[in-house]
């Protein structure tokens, strides 16, 4: 088995970091992709690894706050302030276009006529100088969560757009996270702004201003450095057998040329609606590994190829999961406090990675572990257990490549 060469490991460090937290990624891929160290973070066969991405579609996702605890202030001059609201405007931030399939870039957003939504252009324009909603009146959820309209009424008056600046001179450097009184804040108008501010300011509403438009961006861009070396497949936790912006499955394929373009296509077109099933997406893509079971029913081709295969899924949410769990005997279960006795190569496994002796039924070893007593079950990481520590592919010889991040041989997600 080959190690993946640097720029494939770069790729999926790119990825891994998109689903670490929605918005300091899109603050990070506004500027530029990072430069990451040449660390061996996985390595791989020479065989396609599988990759599957999972969209959190909730309603949720048409929010323009974050993180969660910010909407209590939305009527506060601070909610219009990046270091409290960590998805508004900054001015700091350069907010590039999002990149298209074939590698180049949108258009930048007209501030007199910005994109409601720049990733579905039918939902029209607004005039941020005149159309913006008024002081006070800038809203947590867009109108009726439709992820275009920026306010819930016209009262008071729209005006022309703005951010507030902090200036108070105590503390001199605004705790990020923190609202201060009104008085703390100044005001600043985009109106008076110079072109290019302007064109970043519309930039960041067509394209930022909402929690699914910042991850359809900063994701898009992560997965710009993946190549044919990987096959790419797209799952919407909500309804993944629908069609147009409701929902989205894409089977395991190659990604290029048409695979990547369509992928790109359905990817952007997704809408916000729904609640966030989370454990049940969990579920539904490790079946599709262990079984070609397809998440939006019908048939479709077994994903593993090969018995050396990596298979991967990046789960992506704005918050915790609620709605349908797991089903069966994988929902029912706590894998996470003690170790199974089901896979015989486990504990060889994890006695390697940790040069000590365990045995089943003894407590899993950390970082694997939940928190000892804990007797919960049907939870994300019980998913994330079952699904590893399962020898999805009983039949097929257990020889994928390991490395210090990941010691199972045997067929994983």
């Amino acid at each position: 088995m080959a190690r993946s060469n640097p720029a494939h490991r770069k790729a999926l460090a790119l990825l891994l970091i998109v689903t670490h937290e929605l918005l300091p990624v899109s603050i990070a891929y506004a500027q530029t992709v990072p430069v990451l160290q040449d660390q061996p973070l996985f390595t791989v066969s020479s065989v396609q690894p599988n990759l599957m991405l999972t969209l959190d579609n909730s309603g949720s996702m048409a929010w323009q706050f974050a993180p969660m605890s910010t909407s209590s202030k939305q009527g506060s001059n601070c909610f219009q302030n990046y270091n409290y609201n960590r998805l508004y405007y900054n001015p700091n931030v350069t907010y590039v276009t999002p990149i298209k399939p074939d590698g180049s870039r949108y258009s930048s957003a007209s501030y007199t006529a910005a994109w409601r939504d720049g990733f579905n252009t039918g939902a029209g324009t607004l005039n941020l100088s005149t159309s913006f909603p008024g002081v006070g009146n800038y809203a947590a959820a867009t109108q009726s969560n439709s992820n275009t309209e920026p306010r819930e009424s016209n009262s008071p008056a729209n005006r022309g757009a703005y951010y507030h600046n902090y200036t108070a001179a105590s503390p001199a450097t605004p705790v990020v996270g923190t609202c201060y009184s009104n008085a703390s804040y100044t005001l600043v108008d985009m109106n008076a702004a110079t072109a290019a501010q302007k064109t970043n300011f519309a930039n960041w509403f067509s394209f930022y201003r909402t929690r699914i438009n910042a991850m359809k961006t900063s994701a898009g861009e992560a997965f710009r450095v993946v190549d044919n070396t990987f096959r790419v497949g797209l799952h919407t936790i909500n309804n993944p057998g629908g069609s147009g912006s409701s929902g989205a499955f894409l089977p395991m394929s190659t990604f290029e040329t048409t695979a990547r373009t369509t992928w790109y296509n359905r990817f952007y077109q997704l809408l916000p609606s729904g609640n966030t099933p989370l454990r049940e997406a969990q579920q539904r893509i490790g079946e599709y590994y262990k079984a070609a079971a397809s998440p939006a029913g019908g048939a479709v081709a077994d994903p593993i190829q090969y018995s050396c295969q990596q298979n991967y899924h990046l789960l992506t949410t704005d918050g915790q999961w609620n709605n349908t769990g797991a089903s069966g005997t994988v929902g029912s279960t706590n894998y996470d406090n003690t170790l199974p006795s089901t896979n015989p190569d486990l504990l060889p496994a994890l006695n390697a990675e940790f040069g000590t002796s365990f045995t089943a039924g003894g407590a899993w070893p950390r970082p694997y572990r939940e928190n000892p007593g804990a007797t919960s079950t049907n939870t994300l990481a019980d998913l994330a257990a079952y699904y590893w520590f399962t020898d999805l592919r009983p039949s097929m010889t257990n020889n994928v490549f390991t490395s210090s991040s990941n010691p199972a041989s045997w067929q994983n997600m």
